[in-house]
């Protein structure tokens, strides 16, 4: 820096010679220097940006941290979730993909062994066949049959059978607590009531292979069983002598969180299994839990969520649906609000318990609850396809086995079009599934990452400003020395 002091400094006087520093430097002082503190924030700043601008190339976001941007990360943070469960909803859809696939495979090859039964049915059908040979033609059928049944109970995916449903059958000798038949959220693997084309979540109590010997064991013994799917409540059958049933009383059962609604049945009556399931629905439909629809209790309205089909042979269906009650009459309906009622449930409808019964799978697409599809498989076995009896010892018997496998033969074909439907669905759902994942993640990134550029720009006039900013720092420490010249 340079004063000028006029042509020979030496005679300006001290007085002017401060004046002309200190207008040029402003006030003197060796304590403060300002000029030096106002470089140094300058060239702090801008460390600051560099070190921002750093971070952000290297981690390659924008928001590393809350401080960054507040309302960003959040938003960001949302999408975030939303594109996670939509990757693994994606992986949910294959699944299910796969479960049709398998299903239709094992379908396939029924199809392959009722084409060979028509076939043989054909050949047995001839008038040139001895007895022999349509014994030798009947053997072969009897282990088509035989495998059918077969790969309807052993075709799984996941461990799970897709194809047969299971059963669990109480045990009535076991103990004076006899048994709890297993809830249908753990025991019946998403088994479903099929009705009027909507589906409920459905236990099946198999009594049929109950013998006389048993059925004379029942007094004073009783079993029970909760209601799945979080409808908490417990039924417990006890059996009494003589002809009196009905509903004792409802008590909090501490095990399922939920009421305990205590029943006795008179066996009275009573010689086989199918007797025992008539009985035990009569008693829920004779007593029915909570009125018509439901009941109002300190101002709100209580319903629940059980209802009993009787299936026939021994079977009886625990159906849980929407707010399903039990009526008075020989039928059970669904409450819609209050105390009203739709239509009843006309179980007359029911034609075949085993094709009524479903397994259907629920394929969470999102992690938003709602966002699911469901698939179904249809139990199959020879007896669900009418070919577990088929007699082609005579001619008549072998034309009519040929009409019987024929309608089998529609059945596979039909629910193999389901499941062909079913995963065309799934591969739509999968390909969309996958476009709203990849365009919300566009969304975040431009939210959340780094436009590479643009940070390269900023830091580049960042290095710069803190050279710059360096120089003038020394330049600006260098200052004070003009106060010497004051004490020259």
């Amino acid at each position: 820096m340079r004063i000028n002091y006029g042509k020979d400094p030496r005679l300006v006087s001290r007085t002017k010679r401060q004046r002309f520093i200190e207008k040029d430097l402003g006030m003197l002082s060796v304590v403060s220097n300002l000029g030096a503190m106002n470089a140094q924030r300058q060239f702090n700043i801008t460390g600051d940006t560099i070190r921002k601008s750093t971070e952000k190339l290297s981690s390659g976001y924008k928001i590393n941290r809350a401080a960054d941007d507040a309302a960003g990360l959040t938003i960001s943070e949302k999408m975030r979730s939303l594109i996670r469960g939509m990757n693994q909803g994606s992986d949910n859809i294959q699944d299910g993909i796969s479960v049709m696939q398998i299903a239709d495979g094992a379908l396939a090859e029924v199809h392959g062994m009722l084409h060979r039964m028509t076939e043989l049915s054909i050949k047995a059908a001839n008038g040139t066949n001895t007895a022999a040979d349509r014994q030798a033609i009947q053997s072969e059928i009897n282990e088509l049959s035989a495998e059918i049944t077969r790969i309807g109970e052993t075709t799984t995916f996941n461990t799970m059978r897709i194809l047969d449903n299971g059963k669990t059958e109480p045990d009535v000798e076991s103990a004076a607590e006899l048994v709890k038949c297993k809830s249908a959220d753990k025991g019946f693997m998403g088994e479903s009531y099929k009705y009027g084309g909507s589906y409920y979540p459905a236990a099946i109590l198999d009594f049929s292979s109950l013998n006389e010997s048993k059925i004379k064991q029942l007094n004073d013994k009783s079993f029970s069983f909760v209601c799945g799917f979080g409808c908490g409540e417990t039924f417990k059958f006890t059996f009494k002598e003589g002809t009196e049933s009905g509903k004792t009383a409802d008590t909090i059962n501490s095990e399922s969180n939920g009421t305990q609604h205590n029943f006795y049945v008179g066996t009275s009556g009573i010689s086989d299994g199918a007797a025992l399931a008539q009985k035990l629905y009569q008693t829920v439909v004779d007593n029915p839990i909570g009125g018509h629809s439901g009941q109002y209790l300190g101002g709100e309205y209580v319903s629940h969520a059980a209802a009993f089909v009787n299936l026939g042979g021994g079977k009886l269906a625990v159906v849980q649906g929407q707010s399903l009650s039990t009526a008075e009459q020989a039928a059970n309906y669904y409450p819609v609000s209050g105390s009203t009622t739709m239509g009843k449930m006309d179980c007359s409808e029911i034609t075949n318990s085993d094709e009524n019964l479903v397994n259907r799978f629920r394929i969470q697409c999102s992690n938003i609850v709602d966002d699911c599809e469901y698939i179904e498989t249809y139990r199959m076995n020879s007896k669900v396809l009418g070919v577990d009896h088929v007699d082609v010892s005579t001619e008549g018997a072998a034309r009519g086995s040929i009409i019987k496998i024929e309608r089998a033969l529609a059945k596979v074909s039909e629910h193999r079009s389901a499941y062909g439907a079913f995963q065309n669905r799934l591969e739509h759902s999968y390909d969309n599934n996958n476009n709203k994942a990849e365009n919300m993640t566009a969304a975040e990134s431009r939210i959340r990452d780094t436009d590479m550029s643009a940070e390269m720009m900023k830091l580049t006039t960042a290095n710069i400003l803190s050279q710059a900013g360096s120089a003038m720092l020394s330049q600006t420490m260098q200052n004070p020395q003009s106060v010497l010249s004051l004490l020259q």
